[in-house]
């Protein structure tokens, strides 16, 4: 501990009794002033019409120091009992520098030591109280006398050095600081701050320090002891390099004082343990429908082990109010796709955690990734950059395909076998006649044997390799009637959804890849005109295969909207005869997927088909 120190003399008048040596070295006093430490004497920078103190300063039989407010006098030599304990007599205290002496008080508590121990006694043992009318300005010590009470007794004189009191730190704002940023007149206030004017030798001008765990090079600008409870850093700008981190701030003194700030970083993406944001960084590849999970830094466990504990901010800007998220993405792409006969949906990215799970499903080069962060703070609101930091990465999406189709020209009459309580009777059947879009064999369930001409075939080509195809029909409208004389049987209406089952079954055994077909036919009743129109939408979907065990989901690649309209009726013979309405097959050109989004029919969500059930005749 500095600041306390012996004066610059310490003389004596002696009678043959006494001998007197040089005071021991201050460390051993310490020891001893340690355990009776009060209020500082110190009072420099306190404004002069102020009354200041009382200053209580406490005396031991050994030696002569100085630390906040407290004097002992240190004793060596030989003696009655070794030592001598100054525990009576008059004490002198000059009326300069320090001015308006109010009272002198000795408490007299004698106390039996031994040869060349440090004597600890308790603080009241002697003491005297002061009270200054104005500050010690430039004033390093008191000067005082003691005198023994027997006549003809020694004296000892000395100076009594006014010691540095001990800062204390409150607070620092701000106190959490971007990596990058420029952050003007940083306040630190306290207590005991010696300014310029009244620093002296013995009780320096306070200086500050910032010291980081990874001694990073952190820019302070001018340092201004405004007050004794005042201290203003024209400007703190951390490197745009600085990692996120606790700050140690110093205010220097007798006991230096320290408080704790934070360093938060840049931003960082990683992806499958690289760092692909920042200066240098590469273009990253992915495909289609592969799970793309990108984490950041700083985590979050790293804000909460900063010494001022962070969390991170996720909901809407402090100023605006609007909704703020840390994730900004091009491209279209989403969190997840759920499907089953039942229904399927389609989850939106979630842009508002520190680590982002998302699909691209749409093939497009240089989609950009952009993350910055934003933090809860004890005391600065919600804390984002002024001018944003943010992390950024690039990405080249890959996919594709296509799918053609080749349609039949007419509805025809076939001869299949029925279905009974709509199953595939188990053996045999009977044959009926059928009104259906294609020539084919097989039954009316559903079930065509292969050679037939279906109604429409697809076929899928072009998608990257290592992948499977497959498809999902919905039906937009169909209304099958039967009409005798006034009497009607159908639908009148239908409700739309996915044909059947989810992925559609319709593929033709053995080809590579996968083609799907579709015949929709009607049994005939004799005595009824039967007609139909119908319209459906095929899409052609792909599952990528998994890379760096990364989850797959189906996308859409691109879809065909078909249909056909005509009937059947009995001729005079009462054969049947088909009839067909216009040009069967394709409605519109296939329709790369590029994300679409519609109502329907049919039923889209960024690209993706949607459904709530399988399609209902009403």
């Amino acid at each position: 501990m500095g600041g306390a120190i012996l004066g610059p003399f310490l003389s004596r008048r002696r009678n043959d009794r006494f001998s007197l040596r040089r005071a021991l070295p201050r460390a051993s006093s310490i020891v001893s002033c340690i355990l009776m430490m009060t209020a500082c004497v110190a009072a420099r920078d306190m404004d002069a019409q102020q009354s200041f103190g009382p200053y209580t300063v406490y005396v031991q039989p050994q030696a002569l120091t100085m630390l906040t407010g407290h004097v002992l006098i240190e004793y060596l030599g030989p003696g009655v009992n070794g030592c001598i304990f100054l525990s009576s007599g008059t004490w002198t205290v000059t009326t300069a520098p320090v001015n308006g002496i109010v009272s002198t008080q000795i408490d007299n508590s004698p106390v039996t030591c031994v040869d060349g121990q440090v004597l600890v006694v308790p603080y009241n043992d002697l003491y005297y109280t002061w009270t200054s009318t104005s500050p010690e300005a430039k004033t390093d010590y008191v000067a005082a006398t003691w005198t023994a009470p027997q006549s003809n007794s020694e004296s000892y004189s000395f100076n009594i050095y006014l010691a540095c009191p001990a800062p204390t730190i409150t607070s620092v704002s701000p106190n959490i600081w971007f990596a990058g940023q420029t952050y003007n007149n940083v306040t630190i206030t306290g207590a005991n701050f010696v300014t310029t004017t009244a620093a002296t030798a013995a009780c320096p001008a306070t200086t500050v320090t910032l010291t980081t765990p990874s001694n990073a090079n952190v820019g302070l600008g001018t340092v201004t002891v405004n007050s004794p409870t005042q201290i203003t850093i024209a400007t703190v700008t951390p490197p745009s390099s600085e990692t996120t981190e606790g700050a140690t701030i110093t205010v220097s003194g007798a006991t230096p004082a320290t408080v704790q700030a934070d360093f938060l970083g840049a931003p960082q993406i990683q992806w499958n343990g690289n760092t692909i944001s920042g200066s240098g960084a590469q273009t990253q590849s992915t495909i289609v429908g592969q799970n793309v999970v990108l984490t950041t830094t700083p985590t979050a466990t790293t804000l909460a082990a900063l010494p001022v504990p962070l969390t991170f901010y996720n909901g809407k800007d402090a100023n605006t109010q609007s909704s703020w998220t840390p994730w900004t993405l091009t491209g279209t792409n989403i969190g997840n796709y759920t499907a089953s006969t039942a229904s399927a949906s389609v989850t939106p990215t979630d842009l508002s955690q520190p680590n982002l799970n998302t699909y691209w499903v749409v093939p497009k080069k240089g989609v950009s990734v952009t993350y910055e962060y934003c933090v809860n703070t004890p005391s600065q609101d919600d804390l984002c950059p002024s001018t944003p930091a943010t992390a950024n990465a690039t990405f080249n999406v890959s996919g594709g395909g296509k799918m053609a189709s080749e349609p039949y020209k007419q509805l025809t009459i076939d001869q299949l076998i029925q279905c009974v309580n709509g199953k595939t009777p188990k053996s045999g059947g009977v044959l009926g006649p059928s009104v259906v879009y294609g020539k084919v064999t097989g039954n009316n369930c559903g079930e065509i044997n292969l050679g037939s001409d279906y109604g429409m075939t697809l076929t899928p080509s072009a998608a990257p390799s290592g992948g499977k195809y497959s498809y999902v029909q919905l039906i937009n409208s169909d209304d099958p009637m039967s009409v005798d004389g006034n009497t009607s049987t159908g639908c009148s209406s239908t409700t739309p959804g996915i044909d059947r089952n989810y992925p559609y079954q319709g593929i033709i055994l053995g080809t590579n890849p996968p083609q799907a077909e579709d015949a929709p036919g009607d049994s005939l009743e004799s005595g009824y005109i039967e007609t139909r129109t119908f319209n459906a939408t095929m899409f052609l979907m792909w599952t990528p295969p998994a890379a760096h065990g990364a989850a797959t989901i189906p996308v859409p690649i691109g879809y065909q909207t078909w249909g056909f309209s005509g009937g059947a009726s009995q001729n005079d013979k009462k054969a049947w005869v088909a009839t067909t309405n216009g040009t069967p097959g394709p409605i519109g050109d296939y329709t790369p997927s590029n994300g679409q989004t519609q109502a329907g029919p049919p039923q889209m969500q960024d690209g993706y088909p949607i459904w709530s059930g399988v399609a209902t005749c009403n």
